[in-house]
């Protein structure tokens, strides 16, 4: 390339031969930049493919008669309930926390005393897609009373906003603590397809917009190159004399992810906001998952 920074120039027409033409421009960030981007792509061609990982524990044919059985009693076009989006993600080997749902306040009692205390109880929705905007989440119930309490609270606070009939119960989990919060997920992009991310997460992923994204399927390769995209990754490998996050079991989570994805391409988007992430060398668990079907049925 080159730069002519000058303020009266006719149009240049350089030429290594009649086939090459060598690019003129006014400013050098003009030239920098295409540059750039050049030595990016020039870098990406020279990287190894890659290989697409699967998982011998994982039992398509099971989950998709359960994720079929799903949508059918919750209809298409809808977010799947909690307990059934963390089932699925199970079935794919990613770890999640026990999740169970209550439709009264006394079952809700009943089953925090099953799972045992202290508990988490979120409003069972398929509308409601931030629970904490509406108050339905309630976090470090110690005991049945105060169960019970939580679940007619966050009744009245959806009869307050008109949205009474939009609850459908609530779901219940152990507490879970000392994680870092990551956020993964897929969006169809209308000319990529399935667009895998992965983030800072917990509630203010939509305000911090730390996410690195990835074409899929993922290779074994992809990420880790997603993670060194992303600002906060010192948060997961150490920092300031924090310990170091099990990045491994993080990556493993993305590959199974992609598989599911791969898997069922009715499934429109999915989210698993927040995955805990542990110390290193124990492991992650999936607190909270999304999953919105499209289509359901299959050819053949």
């Amino acid at each position: 390339m080159t730069c002519f920074m000058m303020s009266q120039v006719s149009p240049l027409n350089l030429q290594l031969d009649t086939n090459r033409y060598i690019p003129t421009l006014v400013f050098p960030e003009y030239a920098v930049h295409p540059l750039a981007h050049a030595y990016s792509y020039k870098q990406r061609q020279e990287m190894p493919e890659g290989k697409v990982p699967r998982f011998s524990d994982i039992d398509s044919e099971k989950a998709e008669a359960f994720l079929h059985v799903s949508v059918k009693a919750t209809g298409e076009g809808t977010w799947l309930p909690p307990e059934v989006a963390i089932n699925l993600l199970q079935m794919y080997g990613i770890p999640v926390v026990p999740t169970l749902c209550a439709t009264s306040a006394r079952n809700a009692a009943k089953v925090a005393r099953k799972l045992g205390f202290p508990v988490a109880m979120k409003v069972r929705s398929s509308t409601i897609v931030h629970k904490t905007d509406v108050g339905g989440i309630v976090l470090g119930l110690k005991s049945a009373r105060a169960v019970e309490e939580a679940y007619n609270n966050i009744a009245a606070r959806l009869k307050e906003l008109g949205r009474e009939e939009e609850m459908e119960g609530v779901i219940l989990q152990p507490m879970v603590s000392g994680g870092q919060e990551v956020i993964v997920g897929m969006s169809q992009d209308p000319v990529f397809g399935p667009l895998v991310m992965v983030g800072l997460g917990g509630i203010q992923v939509e305000m911090i917009k730390d996410v690195a994204f990835s074409l899929h399927p993922l290779t074994d390769l992809d990420p880790e190159q997603m993670l060194r995209q992303l600002k906060s990754l010192p948060m997961l490998t150490g920092w300031r004399g924090s310990r170091p996050r099990d990045v491994n079991a993080l990556k493993e989570v993305l590959l199974r992810f992609s598989t599911l994805i791969e898997d069922f391409p009715e499934i429109d988007q999915i989210e698993i906001n927040p995955l805990m992430v542990f110390d290193e060398g124990k492991g992650c668990v999936a607190v909270d998952a999304r999953v919105l079907v499209k289509i359901v049925s299959k050819e053949g």
